[in-house]
């Protein structure tokens, strides 16, 4: 997990105000990682939002 400087310098990357190569592959790819969990957050609440059936994972599912 990125400490909350490098969360910084991740922040004015993204904003463009600071070249890419500030960060790490390990760090983009956390990034991605963070990126993609949230927009899956937000479209299984949209989904529940139109009365869809929305579940996560499997009850009894020890895999983490």
């Amino acid at each position: 997990m990125m400490s909350e400087d490098r969360l910084m310098v991740a922040e004015a990357v993204m904003a463009g105000q600071i070249p890419e190569y500030h960060l790490s592959q390990a760090e983009i790819d956390e990034l991605f990682e963070i990126a993609c969990d949230a927009a899956t957050d937000k479209l299984m609440y949209e989904a529940e939002q139109r009365g869809c059936s929305v579940f996560d994972g499997i009850d009894g599912d020890t895999i983490q």
